[in-house]
Formats: C-alpha cells, sequence, structure tokens
C-alpha cells in the first residue's frame, strides 16, 4: 500500500505490507476489501540529483557550524600522519529536508598492520608505505533509528547515508577543488527513490499466479531440500562477530580514473571497504578489516582484459604467488577500471573464503563517480567468497526484504541494493557450519589509529574497553561495565569481556571451558585457558586427518563422495556404489570421465584416479539444490551381486561457472590417498607439516589433534606439552589431597619401556654417592620432584606440575 506524506518535504515515502505468497500486498487500512479490490503497483527505481553545501556542526548539541568542514585535529600527528575527530556531526540539506549525519570513525577498518603499496616507474621494486590518514567514519542519521551512515571526510564527504526509505550518495561537486579547511563546499547528493507508476500499469487478479516451469522448480526445491531437524543442535554461528582481513588491489586503469593519484585511488579504495563493512556488519555481523592495499600505478602486474574469468583466473595466481607471503589474509580483490564484456561487473570463485587458491575476486567500477557502485559489486563478490549464490533463478524475491533489491541479484539496473536476502543469510551460515570460513572467527589485530576508550578495543595503556552504548548491546554494557571503569579493571576484576569472561564475577572462567563448540567433524572445540577471557583462535584438524567414517579433512570440512553429492542433490542423496565409478569414469566421454582434455574433449580416467573424476550419486537425483544443470542427467544401472547400482551425476555449473559435477580435491580415493586435480595421490604428497609425535609413536601422544596451524591441541588441561605427552592429575581428588603427586611419567602411563626411567635413576645415584665421598652435603631434591616410589618391581621419578 503507498501512504502519502506531507508536499512540503516533496518526498513519496513507502510503507510496504508484507506479501502473501501469492505476491499480493493487502491494505492496510480496509481489511475488508476483497480479493477483487487488491492490487499491487509495480516498482519504478530512479536517480535524483541536489546539490547540497554541507556544514559540520561545533558540538553534538549545538546547530552553530564549525569553522570548516574538515575533521583533522589541527596540529596533532602519528607517524607524520594527520588524525580526525574520533565523533562529529553534519549537517546536509538536500531534497527539502535537513539531515543530521552522526559519525564516528570506524576504528575496526584498518588493522595495525595496514600497508599500501604502490609500483611506481622511479623504482624497479614496489614502494611500501605503513600507515595512512584515518578518515573514515559510520553513523547514523539523527532522529531515525536503523539509519545507517557510511563516509569518509579527507576531502569533503564521500559516501552513503540511508535513511530506511531511500538510499543517498555523497560526494564533493567536479565544478570546484575541495578545501576542506573551511566550510562553503558544494556537494552533490544522489537519491535512489521509489515510485509507483499509474495504477493501470500492473493489476494483480484474483487468479492464482501462473503455475509456470521456474515455480514449479522452486516449490520442487523446497520440498526436496528441506533440511531435516538435527536431533545435536549446533552452535548458532551467525551472532558470533566474524572479521575479513582484506587486500583490495587497484589495477592501472583504476589508477587512471582518478587522476593518476595514488592516494586519491587508496582513498576510494578505502572508502569502498568501509562502504562494504556496513554493509556486511548490519546484517551479517561480520567486519571487513583492511590489512593493505596495492596500487599498480606504473603497469598491471597481471594481464587485465575484458574476459572476466581470465582476469580472476591471474589474479587468483598473482595473490598466490605476491600476496600471500607479503601481508596474511583472508582474501583478496581486484578493483578494476577495466569494463568486462557481456555486462559482466565481476566474478570470484564460491566458497573461495580461507583458501590459498580461491579466496579472491575481481571487481568492475562502473561509475568512478559513485563509490557506492563498487562497493555494491565488492560486496556481491565477496558474497561468493562466502558462499552465496546469485539470487537469480531461485525464489528468493520474498526472501528480498527491500524494494531495491538484494545484494547477490546478478542485475540490478540503476538502484543499488543495501541488503542480503534470507536466501544469502543462509548460505552464508552454511558455509560456516561446514567449516569452510575458519579463518573469519578470529579477530585481528588492532588498531591503525591512537588509542581511544570507548571503540571496543583493547589497546596500549587500557585494561578493557566495553566500547560505545547502543541499543543492540544494552545488557552487555550494563554488565561490562561493572567490571571497567574508563577502560581499567575494577578492583579484583580479571576481565571484563570474552567468551572465556564470567561477567557475573568479573573472572576468568575455568580452564577446560568450551568457548566454542565445533561445527562438524573437522572443526575442533576451542577451551578457555583460564588465564584470558578472550576465546582462543578458531582451529581446525590439519588436512589429511581422518573424519566421519572414510573421510579426510580438506580446509576444515569433511570431504566424502557421500558429502558432496548432499551437498549437490540433497540430504537423500549419497555416493553410488563402486562399480558405477569403475564402470563410467573410463570412458573418457561425458556420462564418465576425468574431466576435459586440451582438445575440448573429455579424459578418460586412470584405473586409480576413478574415484577423482566424475562425481556419480544414487537417491533423488533430479534437480540440483545449488548451481545450475548443463545438459541431462546421467543415469545408469548396472547389476551387482543381485542387486541393480544406479549411477547419476550431471554437470552442475555455479555463477562462476565452475562445476561441481565433480569430485572435490581432498576428498578422500583410498587408504592415505586424497583427491588432487583429478588425480589420486598419497596424503604425504601434499606437503603437510607433520605435528610434534609422542615417546609412543603417535602424532600428539594420541592425547591430542593436530590442527591447521600444524601444532597440537591437547584433548583436556591434563595432557599438556608439545605432544601433549605430559600427564598433569587434578590438583585436588575431592578429598582435599593432590592426586598422584604431580604428573605420571610415561612409563607410568604404559607408554614407554621403564629401561630409560632406569639409567637416569642410576646416573643420578652415581651423582649422589660422587658427592657424599667428596664430603659434600647430598643434594636435596627439587621440591617439584616427588621421591622415588616403586612400581611394578621398577623406579621412577614423578614429577609435579608447574
Amino acid at each position: 500500500m503507498v501512504s502519502g506524506v506531507s508536499a512540503e518535504l516533496g518526498l513519496l515515502i513507502f510503507t510496504v505490507a508484507h506479501c502473501c505468497l501469492g505476491g499480493h500486498i493487502p491494505s492496510k487500512t480496509d481489511h475488508s476489501s476483497g480479493p477483487s479490490e487488491q492490487r499491487q503497483y509495480r516498482i519504478k527505481r530512479e536517480n535524483q540529483t541536489d546539490s547540497t553545501v554541507p556544514l559540520r556542526l561545533r558540538t553534538y548539541n549545538s546547530t552553530e557550524p564549525a569553522e570548516h568542514l574538515s575533521t583533522r585535529l589541527k596540529d596533532q600527528y602519528r607517524n607524520d600522519r594527520l588524525l580526525h575527530t574520533s565523533h562529529t556531526s553534519f549537517l546536509v540539506p538536500a531534497f527539502g529536508r535537513q539531515f543530521v549525519l552522526d559519525l564516528e570513525l570506524n576504528h575496526g577498518l584498518l588493522s595495525s598492520r595496514y600497508v599500501e603499496r604502490y609500483y611506481t616507474n622511479q623504482s624497479s621494486k614496489p614502494v611500501v608505505v605503513k600507515g595512512t590518514e584515518h578518515c573514515y567514519y559510520h553513523g547514523r542519521i539523527r532522529g531515525r533509528p536503523g539509519s545507517t551512515v557510511a563516509l569518509s571526510t579527507c576531502n569533503g564527504l564521500l559516501g552513503m547515508f540511508d535513511d530506511g526509505d531511500s538510499l543517498y550518495f555523497i560526494r564533493p561537486s567536479d565544478d570546484q577543488d575541495v578545501v576542506p579547511e573551511k566550510n562553503g563546499q558544494l556537494h552533490i547528493v544522489y537519491r535512489t527513490n521509489v515510485k509507483t507508476m499509474q495504477q493501470d500499469d500492473v493489476l494483480v487478479r484474483d487468479e492464482p499466479q501462473k503455475d509456470t516451469k521456474s515455480s514449479r522448480l522452486d516449490r520442487l526445491r523446497e520440498l526436496l531440500f528441506r533440511r531435516k531437524p538435527k536431533a545435536r543442535l549446533k552452535r548458532d554461528v551467525l551472532p558470533e562477530t566474524k572479521y575479513i582481513e582484506l587486500i583490495l588491489v587497484n589495477d592501472n586503469r583504476m589508477f587512471q580514473m582518478y587522476k593518476n593519484n595514488s592516494q586519491r585511488t587508496s582513498s576510494v579504495a578505502k572508502t569502498v571497504a568501509n562502504l562494504v563493512d556496513a554493509m556486511y556488519s548490519k546484517q551479517l555481523n561480520t567486519r571487513i578489516a583492511l590489512v593493505a592495499i596495492e596500487t599498480w600505478d606504473s603497469e598491471d602486474q597481471i594481464a587485465v582484459n575484458s574476459d572476466a574469468q581470465e582476469t580472476l583466473r591471474q589474479f587468483l595466481k598473482y595473490r598466490y604467488r605476491n600476496l600471500l607471503n607479503w601481508q596474511s589474509h583472508d582474501a583478496a580483490h581486484l578493483l578494476s577500471g577495466m569494463a568486462f564484456a557481456d555486462g559482466v561487473t565481476g566474478q570470484a570463485p564460491i566458497n573461495g573464503i580461507c583458501t590459498k587458491r580461491n579466496s579472491g575476486g575481481v571487481n568492475e567500477n562502473q561509475n568512478p563517480r559513485n563509490a557506492v557502485v563498487l562497493a555494491v559489486t565488492l560486496a556481491h563478490q565477496l558474497g561468493h567468497n562466502l558462499g552465496m549464490h546469485d539470487d537469480n533463478g531461485r525464489d528468493c524475491f520474498k526472501a528480498c526484504p527491500d524494494w531495491y533489491g538484494c545484494i547477490m541479484e546478478k542485475e540490478r539496473g540503476i538502484q543499488q541494493p543495501r541488503r542480503f536476502s534470507q536466501c544469502s543469510v543462509r548460505d552464508y551460515r552454511q558455509l560456516l557450519m561446514n567449516g569452510l570460513g575458519a579463518c573469519i572467527f578470529n579477530r585481528p589485530q588492532k588498531l591503525h589509529e591512537p588509542p581511544y576508550c570507548g571503540n571496543g578495543f583493547i589497546e596500549k595503556g587500557e585494561q578493557c574497553d566495553c566500547g560505545p552504548p547502543t541499543p543492540a548491546n544494552a545488557k552487555y554494557y550494563r554488565r561490562c561495565v561493572k567490571c571497567c571503569d574508563n577502560c581499567m579493571l575494577t578492583e579484583e576484576a580479571q576481565c571484563a569481556h570474552g567468551e572465556c569472561c564470567d561477567l557475573s564475577t568479573c573472572k576468568y572462567k575455568e580452564g577446560d571451558t568450551a568457548c566454542r563448540a565445533p561445527v562438524n567433524a573437522c572443526d575442533l572445540e576451542e577451551k578457555c585457558t583460564g588465564r584470558s577471557g578472550e576465546c582462543p583462535d578458531n582451529l581446525y584438524k590439519q588436512d589429511g586427518q581422518l573424519c566421519e567414517v572414510d573421510g579426510h579433512c580438506y580446509y576444515g570440512e569433511c570431504r566424502t563422495r557421500t558429502n558432496q553429492c548432499k551437498y549437490v542433490w540433497g540430504e537423500d542423496v549419497y555416493t553410488a556404489d563402486d562399480v558405477c565409478y569403475q564402470r563410467l569414469n573410463i570412458n573418457g566421454n561425458r556420462d564418465g570421465n576425468c574431466g576435459k582434455s586440451e582438445d575440448g574433449g573429455w579424459d578418460k580416467c586412470e584405473p586409480k584416479d576413478i574415484f577423482c573424476g566424475y562425481l556419480l550419486c544414487d537417491g533423488n537425483v533430479t534437480v540440483p539444490r545449488v548451481g545450475v544443470l548443463d545438459g541431462s542427467l546421467t543415469s545408469k544401472s548396472y547389476p551387482r551381486t543381485g542387486k541393480t547400482m544406479h549411477c547419476k551425476g550431471g554437470h552442475v555449473l555455479l555463477d562462476d561457472s565452475n562445476n561441481i559435477g565433480y569430485v572435490q580435491d581432498g576428498t578422500t580415493c583410498g587408504t592415505n590417498k586424497m583427491c588432487h586435480s583429478g588425480r589420486c595421490v598419497e596424503v604425504s604428497s601434499f606437503n603437510i607439516t607433520p605435528c610434534p609425535v609422542g615417546v609412543n609413536g603417535l602424532p600428539c601422544s594420541g592425547h591430542g589433534n593436530c590442527t591447521n596451524e600444524d601444532r597440537c591441541l591437547c584433548d583436556t588441561k591434563e595432557w599438556r606439552g608439545r605432544d601433549c605427552g605430559n600427564y598433569v592429575p587434578p590438583a585436588n581428588n575431592g578429598d582435599g589431597m593432590l592426586g598422584n603427586q604431580g604428573v605420571r611419567s610415561a612409563e607410568e602411563r604404559g607408554v614407554v619401556s621403564p629401561r630409560p626411567r632406569q639409567a637416569r635413576l642410576r646416573r643420578r645415584t652415581r651423582r649422589e654417592t660422587a658427592r657424599r665421598r667428596t664430603g659434600k652435603e647430598a643434594a636435596t631434591p627439587h621440591p617439584r620432584i616427588a621421591r622415588p616410589r616403586a612400581r611394578m618391581g621398577t623406579s621412577a621419578w614423578a614429577v609435579r606440575a608447574t
């Protein structure tokens, strides 16, 4: 329905009622109206433009303008970089309204490791610059709860603000040079507005929606692939804050778009990251933290051409060879001035986040004057890395809460979406539950700008920081400030925040208290250490570790053919019998192969590689639950031991054109073997660094898990050491006595022969005898070493825990 507003505002604000399944928009005011009177208005989106002279307010409660527009602090520097005020407010008159923007520096945008790298003509080596001017803000429109603002103030105001009804983009006018040291600077404001067309343009009749093939498929997907409830609920991964450490790379055309000015190009890239951070943090509880920006100001470092897919391949190679060893990060994206062919605005591998070879993307800068356009493109492509598929072709319209459309829609026209659909949220949750986003649960180092009490980060000179109070964190804030006063711990408080901090007592939780539950068979449960309020970094099992019945862990996911069949086709599908792989994948045709050959045909699988080629499944293989079926389904049957074995498959293409109809890398293909690039190879060929081995010959002594950081994570706090080989009994056995009087030796645990212990004891006895013979007083045993005691006819030393 449409509701009017006062004429003096000159705006049309629409209240959109919740749509019913039939697509109608029922009236709020007349519930008695029959279906024949219900009409739906087609939405027409258009951009409107206005000019404005924004003013910075002197104080929050003041309407008096400050002397200048700039937020820089006079004569205050850090590492030769000007500092900006932490809080500020701007008055922006536009479209007959007076917008007051209350802003706070986005303290999480730049990590403490942030650097910029430039390829200049003057030097054969890139120039690295540490530090940068931080003028990037987030905030709200005063008087509009739920509004969003993301601006940079380095050179005038550049960014967007969203009042919930319309999306506004503001930038300095091209007709003048911006002088931020004074007010009166002309700016341009664009508004993406929502208008209704005439009533006669479209009429929703009483009859039900036409039962098209697309709608039937959507309903079939919903019925077939609705997930069954699990007996054991896993942790909800969405409320926990995630952090994507990002590198942005500007190609040479991007550099040329901004008048060959390196600083301006980097500033635009940071503005784009600031906008994406606002989009992700508001709905997905995911923060963007820039660790580096690289600008190719002399020439491109790869071949950038109009083929977005080829440019992506080249950039991912460049990232693997040049960026991973330079700066640790979770994803890297290219911002390009190249106009990609066929209307493509970018490419990125789906599910690529946290991987060495696929965590990245390429993005076209379609409109150099409007950073919001590039920000939406980057948010879309980064969404692919995070497991989100395009909304197009799926029943996501009713799952998109915004008339502007949603970020993962393929075509968006002139409107710039600002939210993710519920389809995207589900995709993201599924990626995290599959363990593919382990790296983004680790909080990055902080901060690039000087310490500031109240930003939520513990910095130099601070013991705690509860962050700013907001309606969303009111309960937490009230509990936190009882433990933290002016960023210093209160008397007797040990901590004030973190999953391992008991805010009711301000004390650390006991060691071995679970603080992050595993999400799958390859994830690891993190436990409190008893010495910190923060939960340890998110870890998962090392690649090659066994999981489930016949799987191997790979990048935090348990890779089996059955798991992949379920991912592609649905829960009621499992891997086909071995005879299917033996009979089909040796043929080298569309229905059985090990990939495409150089001449465009199909490669036959070698007998040892049959389980690493075309994916064959059994069960209800009809419509893929992700991607699009390319061509017809494979459906064959073979007899075996009196039964009929069904072999089904299909070439399923994702939005990034990757074919997931093949067995994934890391999937088990034999004893101690995994698939790699369509070949079955030994696990040892993956160059996996072994974890410490205990004296019993087992990794982590059999009392821990080998992690993705190539170190042991012990099962319980009683097992300690690099190899989890030292046993420390609980300090109290219930009656006030120390349990077992210290650490049990390896002999006592039955993991080694007593002979090494006996030899050490004999050497110690000889030393004691020698001291007595020389007249020296016998050495007193170390207070942490108990006296030797016999066990099964042998002697041993029991070492007490420190």
